[in-house]
């Protein structure tokens, strides 16, 4: 248990140079495994969300796609990676400078249980 307690995280969630501690374990297992559908997206949100500035932009879409892409299988450089950007971006109806709200991100992945599964493995 000490090992897991002291794993250093690349999610995005927090600092790369910042450990997990026990309880913020917890909390992402918990919300991953019995939370609502709105907490796992709220929480899926918050690892896409790598500057932590409230929206998803064009950087963390393309890390997000080749991350899913490569859980897959894929390489996340091909043609795949590019139909996926522009089904997800349609989705979320991206605000005038193309970012992807909360918001936004919760109700298209809602209605869409493709892509939720794919985007948010925790759904």
């Amino acid at each position: 248990m000490h090992k897991a307690s002291n794993t250093t995280t690349t999610t995005g969630k927090f600092p790369k140079n910042r450990s997990v501690n026990f309880k913020e374990f917890a909390i992402g297992f918990l919300l991953t495994t019995k939370g609502t559908i709105e907490e796992k997206l709220d929480y899926t949100f918050q690892l896409y969300d790598i500057d932590k500035d409230g929206y998803i932009d064009q950087s963390e879409i393309d890390i997000m796609a080749k991350y899913v892409l490569r859980m897959l299988g894929g390489n996340g450089n091909d043609l795949q990676s590019v139909e996926l950007l522009k089904h997800f971006i349609a989705s979320c109806h991206c605000n005038e400078q193309g970012l992807i709200t909360k918001e936004n991100f919760v109700k298209a992945l809602s209605k869409n249980e493709l892509l939720s599964q794919l985007l948010s493995p925790f759904t």
